[in-house]
């Protein structure tokens, strides 16, 4: 993980009083709340003290129950972390929405499929600009391997109430699209029903 700018910053601020122990407490915490059910450990944590660097963080992460197999297929999600678009649910709203910053998140995953498994009928890419940011989910893939990139940005800093109803629209195609399954299939036989 990169955290630069303000992420940096909030990070920073939060912890500034704590020992290193505790910072790679709660940046183990983070990580665990996007994989949510993986075991996470903090290998190396570069740059905290030094305010003009990112802050540079390398984990090790054990996720099972990710992906499902059934029969010859296998099921997961076309992105790694939970989504983190959970934000404005509710149809209605109340009081204009005020951000702290602007907000981009990139991901860039590539999965090595089981031996055997090869990918079978991508989810369509998709690039879906709004006056509030973009949300973009891109996928390719060869017999082996899997790549997809993920791009979800928030861009306004006070948002009043008349464009709730954007705003949540904004959000809810992020949700969509990142709770999706991809399917990847086995020419050959596997264990129906286990979970890797």
């Amino acid at each position: 993980m990169k955290y630069s700018g303000y992420e940096a910053l909030e990070r920073r601020i939060s912890a500034i009083n704590e020992d290193e122990t505790t910072r790679k407490g709660f940046l183990e915490s983070e990580i665990k709340a996007w994989l949510p059910g993986a075991v996470v450990k903090l290998e190396t944590l570069q740059d905290w003290e030094i305010p003009d660097q990112p802050i540079r963080a390398e984990f090790s992460v054990t996720l099972r129950g990710y992906a499902t197999t059934t029969g010859r297929r296998l099921l997961f999600r076309p992105t790694l972390f939970a989504s983190s678009a959970q934000s404005f649910k509710s149809a209605t709203r109340t009081y204009n929405i005020f951000f702290e910053h602007p907000r981009q998140e990139k991901d860039d995953v590539t999965w090595k499929l089981p031996d055997g498994f090869h990918s079978e009928n991508l989810p369509e890419n998709q690039d879906r600009p709004t006056q509030f940011g973009t949300y973009a989910l891109s996928f390719s893939g060869s017999d082996s391997m899997l790549h997809s990139q993920r791009s979800f940005t928030v861009e306004p800093w006070n948002v009043s109430l008349g464009y709730y109803a954007a705003l949540r629209s904004h959000f809810n195609v992020a949700r969509l699209y990142d709770e999706s399954q991809i399917l990847v299939e086995s020419a050959g036989d596997t264990n129906a029903g286990r979970t890797n």
